[in-house]
């Protein structure tokens, strides 16, 4: 389909367009253990939790986030934090630092993938 040429400069063509880069302050890196959907919604669990959440979020969801997938932006995050579970790449987050579009988790409002 792509070569890894291409494809590199789809990925960050797409992030581009998403208006995820550059990004603002954010987090550590987290490495993704798990995707789960539910809806349009996709809960993005990670191996450890993150730092600085806010009260909304629930005990248990410490080492989680929530991506609304019916949007461009959500649909291009997804699809690379998709390829940084596959290649265990790490991922860093910005966060919206509330809970309005799912209850208890914090959504995401940009990633960054590492390598």
């Amino acid at each position: 389909m792509f070569s890894r040429v291409n494809r590199r400069k789809y990925f960050a063509a797409t992030m581009l367009i998403a208006g995820l880069l550059p990004l603002g302050a954010m987090a550590k890196p987290h490495y993704i253990s798990k995707i789960h959907i539910d809806g349009v919604f996709s809960i993005i669990e990670t191996y450890a939790s993150h730092a600085a959440k806010p009260a909304c979020v629930s005990a248990q969801n410490k080492n989680k986030w929530v991506l609304n997938t019916s949007t461009a932006q959500g649909q291009s995050m997804y699809l690379a934090l998709l390829s940084a579970a596959i290649h265990k790449l790490p991922v860093t987050a910005e966060t919206t630092q509330n809970c309005r579009e799912y209850p208890a988790l914090e959504s995401l409002k940009a990633v960054t993938l590492e390598h």
